[in-house]
């Protein structure tokens, strides 16, 4: 059985999953609750995609 490599995604694909605009996504990256980013260059900020979905599954739901 094959190790599995997770899957990166970007802030713009953080808004995507979140259905958010990308400075929202900035602003839930700023929570301490969210997870931490990996770098792959100085300017490069990624996230496991996996990770990032649970969080979003894990937040409560607006009431409107």
């Amino acid at each position: 059985m094959k190790p599995t490599v997770p899957a990166f995604i970007s802030i713009k694909g953080v808004a995507a999953m979140g259905n958010v605009s990308v400075s929202t996504a900035g602003r839930y990256s700023g929570q301490s609750d969210f997870p931490e980013p990996r770098y792959f260059s100085p300017g490069k900020k990624v996230w496991i995609s996996e990770e990032v979905r649970n969080w979003f599954l894990d937040r409560p739901r607006s009431r409107r």
